[in-house]
């Protein structure tokens, strides 16, 4: 929950950033307040995942991301569709799930990305050139168009750098956070360096970052799991620039410290036993 709503208050900041006419009224403070609900008559657990404003419908996962559901403003279900398991558009495991264009589209950790159509057929697919595996799953959109690429979630390639936990994620902090495809040609590269200004640069384990991309215009914002602040791209010749990094006062925050990589193992089960919210 403390993810969901810190996203939202990203986005509502990244909305007053692209509003140039209203500067001299931007607000440094924001509020949430619950001002209504909305009953979904479903039979089973599921959360909300993403919005279309080209459909006006919310996503939201059921079943183990195996089921997705469309949602009206009022709540109702207005389809929805459950991942093939045998087949031709068979998907084995979801890394990312949300609209793109008005698509439903999938991070595939094996097929690559992925527009799928009605009742689950896929419509298109867009192949992840080389040898790649992911770590973990991510949040936000599965694919981002940048320019007349693709920006994905970067994938890990090669062997695991050491043994240990620790290692592998002293190397996740050295890397850029998305990948780019080029449609046409399957040239892929790496953008978005990871922010030199985060906690997870400090030369200690902070977990797993759980990476977090939102994109609005050719303005990028990135946050991670355990850190309040997030940090601001901009599109330049096609590459992802950090340009800012904006740190937000949480009063009473809790947050983890960090432990020496070859304490990795310590770190996560003081984690769980504290239960710090990622």
């Amino acid at each position: 929950m403390i993810r969901l709503l810190f996203g939202l208050l990203v986005v509502m900041f990244l909305t007053g950033c692209n509003n140039p006419s209203e500067k001299k009224h931007f607000q440094k403070s924001y509020s949430l307040d619950i001002v209504d609900s909305v009953r979904v008559d479903y039979l089973g657990n599921f959360y909300l995942s993403d919005y279309s404003s080209e459909r006006d419908e919310y996503l939201a996962k059921g079943h183990g991301d195996r089921e997705f559901l469309f949602l009206d403003a009022e709540g109702n279900i207005v389809d929805s569709v459950r991942l093939k398991k045998d087949g031709p558009d068979a998907i084995a495991g979801v890394q990312v799930a949300g609209f793109v264009d008005g698509h439903l589209s999938i991070l595939e950790g094996v097929k690559g990305l992925l527009v799928l159509g009605d009742e689950g057929k896929l419509d298109k697919r867009h192949e992840i050139s080389g040898n790649y595996y992911y770590l973990n799953g991510y949040k936000g959109r599965p694919f981002f168009k940048l320019q007349e690429e693709l920006a994905y979630y970067r994938p890990e390639r090669g062997d695991l750098p050491g043994e240990g936990l620790g290692e592998i994620m002293k190397s996740v902090y050295e890397k850029p956070i998305l990948e780019v495809l080029n449609p046409r040609t399957g040239d892929f590269r790496s953008t978005m360096a990871f922010p030199s200004t985060s906690k997870f640069k400090d030369g200690e384990y902070h977990g797993w970052p759980f990476p977090t991309v939102i994109k609005q215009g050719d303005v990028w914002l990135l946050y991670f799991a355990r850190e309040y602040q997030f940090y601001i791209y901009r599109e330049k010749e096609g590459d992802l620039k950090l340009q800012q990094t904006v740190k937000m006062k949480v009063p009473d925050a809790i947050s983890a410290e960090g432990v020496p990589f070859d304490k990795a193992d310590q770190f996560e089960k003081s984690i769980g036993l504290s239960g710090v919210e990622g």
